[in-house]
């Protein structure tokens, strides 16, 4: 019973950490995006 929850649990917290690594990645990209955006919109 105990392996089974600790399992869930363990299982819950890679999916949390999954989560929290696809958002950073998303907000790099989109951090990017509006710095390109920005430079582009400075240069003309």
């Amino acid at each position: 019973m105990t392996g089974m929850t600790s399992r869930q649990s363990q299982s819950r917290l890679v999916d949390l950490l999954f989560y929290l690594l696809g958002s950073l990645y998303l907000a790099g990209i989109a951090a990017a995006f509006i710095f390109v955006v920005s430079k582009m919109v400075h240069y003309f």
